[in-house]
């Protein structure tokens, strides 16, 4: 019995080692920071102006928290933001500034019109101020909760 376990976790070891290298040479690994050591991307002047581009050219209002509030009254503040901004957009700021990847989440229906303008909007935005890692500009997935306005 003992044999026949050793056999099957050496023959799964050797599959997923087959596997890892097959996929390692077919295709580009790409990473995508959500942390960073140096500064974190800025969009050109500062979150404000995020928040007018786009309530200006998406028609949402925007919400994002605060990151030195503390841990109890974070959780609070959490619960608050997921019933006031149901929806959640993500996208990647690429090395040049330039957004991509861009998708939406929400609780509830999103209208295909609103989805279509939040898209373009993140698309055709002014680039940011790339993340850093080491001193190099790194791609970094951002994500901003939203609600949309009246």
């Amino acid at each position: 019995m003992k044999k026949h376990i050793a056999f099957i976790f050496v023959l799964l070891f050797c599959a997923n080692v087959f596997c890892y290298s097959q996929t390692a040479e077919n295709s580009e690994e790409r990473v995508v920071f959500v942390i960073v050591e140096g500064p974190r991307p800025e969009f050109p002047g500062g979150i404000n102006a995020l928040r007018e581009y786009m309530a200006k050219n998406a028609g949402i209002s925007i919400h994002i928290p605060n990151p030195q509030q503390r841990n109890r009254r974070r959780q609070r503040q959490q619960q608050i933001e997921r019933t006031q901004y149901p929806y959640i957009i993500s996208f990647i700021i690429e090395r040049d500034g330039s957004t991509s990847n861009v998708r939406i989440f929400g609780m509830s229906y999103i209208d295909v019109d609103a989805e279509k303008r939040i898209v373009h909007a993140l698309q055709e935005m002014p680039k940011w101020t790339p993340a850093e890692q080491r001193g190099s500009p790194v791609p970094f997935g951002y994500t901003i909760r939203f609600r949309l306005l009246p």
